[in-house]
């Protein structure tokens, strides 16, 4: 079905891990943020108007990086000079020029430097509150890495209740809790969970690593396996990768060494937006919320259950029927318990010969398929002359 635009942005924020360790944002003085890529999209797929516009936040060292050194490491020039390096340039970025902080338009690139980590966190969150505006906010990792990080770092320097009101209900706290997620379908994993009153958190990392399964969840992992490889198995495309232990020492060594945190910075914002469009985790994720009849929330967040749930209750209210409410008291509530099916432990070791595992996948539904009889009124041939009881059938 067709969809009114919505505004979504993809974001990703780098840390300069001091001491060359990984970033910690509330240990003693904390681990400062040292920039924040933003890409402005509209929700409408294979249209020209799906770039709204990229935007990076910096802060301290960073007036002397141009746009020219976040497109190809080349020393400030004009504009007429830069876009000759855009027209270059057989990439997303090709069209990025800067422009001015009131506004965002489609195909610029707007970037601000504060000389402050406050003025740019601030900048930060009213560029999402009152310009960007929007329904959708994605990335890789996001939940789990750049958002919570950010909440705590802003907390640490003393801005908690100014920097995390994001939602679009004025004043009220953006509130982070770690919750660990299991499902039958889905298996278990600990995740953070954001409440933005208003906004949806579609984390690419935590869909693809509920719906695929690969060898490796990073961004190159995923990259290469939904992104594609050329005629010699190399991935279309790679991180321009920076190692953390490095990022400080670049940020801090020149405007050349700068731009290439920057740039790999925006670069991981690219290719994670790539993702997010080629496996239409926001469209496929609303038009199945439309069809469990649930938020899209529960459909990103949540497991089964709930969508089976509404649907019954969908149904049932045709016959204008409704379900019994359980009891909230745990302690009053008896559960039945069932025995599961025996595990053996394995045997640890190292195993210079291969290792085979074998499992029978969906046991009963195979065996109903191909016998095409149901396991629970399955009668063996030496049983069938026994006249059974009344209270027996």
């Amino acid at each position: 079905s067709d969809h009114a635009p919505v505004r979504s942005i993809t974001l990703d924020a780098e840390m300069d891990g001091l001491d060359g360790r990984f970033p910690v944002p509330d240990l003693n003085q904390g681990d400062p943020v040292l920039c924040i890529s933003v890409r402005v999209s509209n929700e409408v797929p294979d249209q020209d108007k799906q770039l709204v516009g990229d935007v990076l936040f910096s802060w301290g060292l960073t007036s002397d990086i141009g746009v020219s050194h976040m497109m190809c490491y080349y020393q400030r020039r004009n504009e007429a000079q830069i876009d000759e390096i855009a027209k270059g340039l057989n990439s997303p970025q090709a069209k990025m020029l800067r422009c001015g902080a009131s506004r965002i338009k489609k195909g610029t690139y707007a970037y601000w430097t504060p000389n402050d980590e406050r003025v740019m966190l601030r900048q930060f969150r009213d560029f999402i509150i009152h310009i960007a505006r929007p329904f959708v906010i994605t990335g890789y990792n996001v939940n789990n890495f750049d958002f919570p990080y950010l909440f705590k770092r802003a907390s640490r320097l003393g801005m908690g209740q100014e920097f995390d009101c994001f939602g679009w209900i004025k004043g009220q706290r953006t509130k982070v809790r770690q919750k660990i997620f299991s499902s039958k379908a889905f298996g278990s994993r600990v995740n953070h969970e954001l409440n933005m009153p208003g906004r949806v958190m579609v984390d690419a990392l935590h869909l693809i690593q509920r719906n695929f399964k690969q060898r490796s969840y990073s961004l190159n992992g995923s990259l290469a396996r939904h992104m594609g490889t050329d005629a010699e198995g190399k991935p279309n495309y790679v991180k321009a990768d920076v190692p953390h232990e490095m990022i400080g020492f670049l940020w801090n060594h020149s405007p050349d060494s700068r731009a290439r945190v920057a740039y790999y910075c925006h670069y991981d914002v690219v290719l994670s937006r790539m993702i997010y469009d080629k496996l239409y985790l926001y469209l496929d994720n609303i038009e199945l919320a439309g069809a469990a009849g649930v938020p899209v929330k529960y459909i990103i967040e949540r497991g089964i259950q709930i969508r089976v749930l509404s649907l019954i209750l969908r149904k049932a209210k045709v016959y204008l029927l409704l379900a019994p409410v359980a009891s909230e008291d745990k302690n009053n509530v008896e559960e039945d318990q069932y025995k599961g099916a025996t595990v053996i432990d394995p045997i640890t070791g190292f195993y210079v010969d291969p290792i085979f595992t074998l499992d029978f996948t969906s046991l009963y539904p195979t065996i109903m398929i191909a016998h095409n009889f149901c396991y629970c009124t399955w009668i063996n041939p030496e049983d069938q002359n026994v006249k059974l009881l009344t209270d027996q059938m």
